[in-house]
């Protein structure tokens, strides 16, 4: 379809385009892209133009021919071939008497060349104009100016051209000879040089003095230089003085030298300074690390960055200041309180820390003695604080805190049993031991004791007089027991003292232990049993088999109540733990038979088969429901769900699909889609409606058939009203392949004229056959088209495509071939090729008092039979040039030649001197100095530049720590010129 971006186009044609207001494009792929141009400069016409607009019946590449164009009467109408070829038959009846350029043998014009007269004889050209350019012809007047003007040779005695003298001016005074090109500047030169080179030079010289010198080429004279040179004294003093010649200046920066040499001798040898002195007949210091810094005799610093201060001192770590070296150590005085981290703390402070350390004993001997440390100052006790546990072994030497001290208080009073206990202050309290004292007459009586001692004590004194009251043989022997009728029976009672009390059976050996044993089992063999007992237990419980101490299990259940709530209990014996499994027992199997029964919350009545779910994660319910995939749900009456993560509810109901990627969704957005798995309420030929869904309200919840109905709708009002604006914007001219931008709200097109047309806002075919296209386009009288926004077409028989004073370009026109097409400007160009015209003011009026030959940009164009010229205006030829130069030539070039020859003698010596002066430079930069530290060096060098010579003394020197090194120089040349350097340096 057409398309314009700007207002009042007119589009016409499948593609045409436009992007210029107020044009046309008429055809396919027409295009108007030039648009309104202000101030153009049209072919033909003088003043600068002004057009509305564009009119494009083609494009680049494809123009058309505008036929059938009736021949134009006005200014701003068309012309039509039949006009164009009426043009050139004029141009060519004139022909015979203007001037034109010569055919260059194919009938095309040679704008090189125009022959007058027509080749028969010599013509004058008169009244001509003084040429500006350098092509533009000359008049008589010119060149008898130019004589005038011309530099010549001066005249010899005899008449003849003096060839070696050449004076410039009319005798009254001196000329400049301007516009000189450089001269060549060498030995046997004898060019002429210009103020440029001679400036040059000067400036060079001014480079080399330095200072405030100066050349002014306004006076042709040097300034004097300044050298501001601040002298050192013996003792010293600083002296600033302006010097005006290198002479004065050298001699005092040498005698600085000699007084600064001096200084850094006295300098090394520590007498130079009041603020630094040394006193020293030892070796010098040495610095050798990166970075360090020695001071004092024999001082060294061989790490890097490291510091040596004193006679003797040694700094031989990285990063580290000594004062000393090891058996000749140094006090540091003197030294501030500490403030930062990384200072160095004095005595005060050092004693003020150890005030508050905790520090070893001292020895009698006044040694450290290690095996010793006494807390606080010896007058009250001190408490040692956040002390952690020390090792509880026999080999242990580790301080021990008050919780383990309290732990193993306790543990003792534990042990002592008795109500012992363990006090605040971690004293243990003493026990209550409560024993029947048997007396010597066998009487028992009560008594408490408070400790192991007196108790231990009281069953001793008691088992003493047990025993002095049993028979020694009964004490001693062990009898069977007698029957009731006195007889031994089968059964020993070991009665030990009579007293009652358990008799040990000490050194038994290991009995069997097997079925039908009646052999004696040792305490070993029990407490085996005992911790295999205790190991069958589990859990916490465990047999001492030393103390003879079982450790209560701790069984752990999780007990199961009605509701199915589960809850952790530890149980003690395993008569309760088993109790409390048996009672979850119970419970679940309540549950069970429960859910067997017919849960309410879920129930499956059904003979088939039951469920399968060999998916990992996966779960199915319902008869033969079976859930194959990973973490897949199958919910009913054979539901499958095979593929992994998807859901097939109801029975028969099929999930095969699961999930997919990069999958084009029906109706979807642009792009791939993406599921994570699949829900299925059905299978293929067995669908199921899903009821009662909620309104959707996020992008991926499900819609129901309400919100589908009024998404419908929607879609339905929102195409209608679409179609509804499309037909309006048709209607209105904003659409379709015939739009129109009614900006201005213009009435509707009227075609009042019998079988017109008109098209565009406001657009008016009055006229019978008329066309009016675009908006306010008006096609008034009969069989006119009016093209483009505001045209107006009142002649009958016209095509307008603009009004008075808003015309348009036609633009993209193919060569018009027949009488009535339209032409181009590159055919209007060719008519007027070969014609001789005026040249234009700058205000486009045709200037009649100049003419420019041939084309631009194609060269100069020769005039030919050119008569000699009379008048001061007419034109002269070429054979009246040559006579007139050659006369003025001889004399200039004589003249220009002795002024160069004199020249050329003067700049021979400047370039003498400066050459000389150069290869001074070469022999003082050529002057070697000294390399090693603490030497120095007298030298000698020369040099040669062009042809002179020049020599050099020097004096140099380097310190004896390597950083200062100075210089002085002097120098002479073949020109007798000489100077003197000096300088100096520091290094790091």
């Amino acid at each position: 379809s057409a398309s314009g971006t700007a207002n009042g186009q007119v589009l016409l044609g499948a593609e045409a385009t436009s992007n210029q207001a107020n044009s046309v494009a008429l055809g396919y792929r027409s295009s108007a892209l030039r648009g309104a141009q202000a101030s153009y400069n049209a072919y033909g016409l003088d003043t600068a133009q002004v057009s509305s607009g564009e009119v494009s019946v083609g494009f680049a590449g494809g123009e058309r021919q505008i036929s059938n164009v009736a021949a134009g009467s006005l200014a701003t109408d068309a012309v039509n071939v039949a006009q164009l070829q009426g043009a050139v038959d004029l141009i060519n009846a004139a022909g015979v008497m203007a001037i034109t350029y010569d055919d260059d043998g194919t009938g095309a014009p040679n704008f090189r060349r125009a022959t007058l007269g027509g080749g028969t004889g010599t013509t004058t050209l008169a009244n001509l104009a003084e040429g500006v350019d350098a092509n533009d012809a000359v008049n008589v007047s010119q060149l008898q100016a130019v004589e005038q003007g011309a530099v010549r040779y001066d005249a010899a005695a005899d008449g003849s051209v003096d060839y070696r003298n050449a004076t410039l001016g009319n005798g009254s005074g001196t000329t400049r000879l301007g516009n000189l090109s450089n001269g060549l500047v060498a030995a046997g030169s004898t060019e002429a040089i210009t103020g440029a080179q001679l400036l040059s030079t000067n400036e060079a010289l001014v480079a080399y003095f330095g200072g405030t010198t100066a050349f002014d080429p306004a006076t042709a004279l040097f300034i004097a230089p300044a050298f501001a040179i601040t002298s050192v004294a013996a003792d010293g003093v600083l002296a600033p003085a302006v010097y005006d010649n290198a002479s004065d200046a050298f001699a005092a920066v040498d005698g600085s030298l000699v007084n600064l040499n001096t200084q850094i001798n006295d300098i090394r040898n520590g007498e130079a300074s009041r603020f630094f002195k040394v006193n020293s007949a030892g070796v010098d210091a040495a610095a050798g690390g990166l970075e360090s810094v020695a001071i004092g005799g024999g001082a060294s610093a061989a790490a890097a960055n490291a510091v040596a201060i004193g006679s003797g001192s040694i700094a031989d770590r990285d990063g580290t200041v000594s004062i000393g070296a090891a058996g000749a150590e140094r006090q540091l005085v003197n030294v501030a309180d500490a403030t930062a981290a990384t200072d160095a703390v004095n005595l005060g402070q050092l004693q003020a820390s150890e005030q508050g350390a905790l520090r070893y004993d001292i020895a009698a001997d006044g040694s450290v003695d290690y095996s010793s440390a006494t807390l606080g100052n010896g007058a009250t006790a001190t408490t040692l604080s956040n002390l952690g546990a020390g090792e509880v072994s026999a080999s242990s030497s580790e301080a021990i805190n008050g919780a383990q001290l309290f732990a193993s208080s306790q543990s003792v009073a534990t042990r002592l049993g008795g109500g012992a206990g363990v006090d605040a202050s971690g004293a243990v309290t003493a026990p209550t031991y409560t024993l029947n004292n048997v007396a010597a007459d066998g009487s028992v009586s009560s008594g408490d004791y408070n400790d192991v001692g007196s108790a231990f004590d009281a069953v001793s004194s008691s088992l003493a007089n047990v025993a002095d009251k049993t028979d020694t043989v009964d004490r001693l022997a062990v009898k069977y027991d007698a029957d009731g009728a006195g007889n031994a029976s089968n059964r020993i009672t070991l009665a030990g003292d009579g007293s009652g009390s358990a008799v040990l059976l000490d050194n038994l050996a290991d009995g069997s232990v097997t079925a039908g044993s009646r052999q004696a089992v040792t305490g070993n063999q029990l407490s085996a049993t005992n911790q295999a007992v205790a190991n069958y237990f589990g859990g916490t419980t465990m047999y001492d088999g030393g103390s003879n101490i079982w450790t209560a299990p701790t069984f752990r259940i999780s007990s199961i109540a009605t509701d199915g709530t589960v809850t952790g209990n530890d149980y003690g014996n395993v008569t309760v733990a088993f109790s409390a499994v048996d009672s979850s027992l119970l419970n679940i199997n309540q549950r069970i038979d429960t859910i067997a029964g017919g849960n309410p919350f879920l129930a499956v009545n059904s003979a088939k088969a039951g469920a399968t779910a060999s998916g990992v994660d996966a779960v199915a319910v319902g008869p033969e429901a079976s859930a194959a995939g990973a973490a897949s749900v199958a919910i009913g009456d054979g539901a499958d769900a095979s593929a992994g993560n998807s859901v097939a509810l109801g029975a028969g109901s099929v999930a095969d699909t699961g999930a997919q990627a990069a999958y084009t969704g029906a109706y979807g957005q642009a792009g791939a889609s993406n599921s994570a798995g699949e829900v299925s309420v059905g299978s293929s030929g067995g669908e199921r409606k899903v009821t009662h869904v909620a309104d959707g309200s996020e992008r991926y919840d499900a819609v129901n058939v309400g919100q589908l109905q009024n998404g419908v709708n929607y879609a339905i009002d929102e195409s209608k009203s679409y179609t509804d604006q499309q037909i309006n914007n048709i209607n209105n001219g904003t659409s379709g392949m015939f739009q129109v931008n009614n900006s201005q709200g213009l009435a509707n097109p009227s075609a009042s004229g019998a079988n017109a047309a008109a098209g565009g806002a406001g657009a008016s075919a009055a006229g019978a056959n008329a066309t009016a296209l675009g908006n306010g386009a008006q096609a008034r009288a009969d069989n006119t088209v009016a093209l483009g926004a505001g045209s107006v077409a009142d002649r009958a028989n016209t095509v307008s495509v603009g009004s008075a004073g808003a015309e348009r370009q036609i633009a993209n026109v193919a060569d018009g071939s027949q009488a009535t097409d339209a032409v181009n400007v590159r055919q209007l160009q060719a008519s007027q090729q070969g014609t001789l015209r005026y040249d234009n003011n700058t205000n486009g009026t045709t200037n009649f008092s100049s003419v420019t030959l041939g084309q631009a940009g194609s060269g100069p164009t020769q005039v030919r039979n050119v008569a000699a010229g009379t008048a001061d205006t007419d034109a002269v030829n070429v054979d009246q040039l040559r006579s007139g130069m050659a006369q003025t030539l001889d004399w200039s070039k004589a003249y220009t030649d002795e002024r160069m020859d004199s020249f050329d003698r003067n700049l021979k010596r400047t370039d003498d001197r400066a050459s000389a002066g150069i290869a001074s430079a070469m022999a003082v930069a050529s002057l070697p100095q000294p390399s090693e530290a603490g030497r120095s060096m007298a030298s000698f060098a020369a040099g040669s530049f062009n042809g002179e010579s020049g020599m050099a003394v020097g004096l140099s020197g380097v310190s004896d720590g390597g950083r200062w090194i100075y210089k002085f120089s002097g120098s002479t040349n073949t020109r007798g010129d000489g100077g003197v350097a000096v300088g100096a340096g520091i290094q790091w």
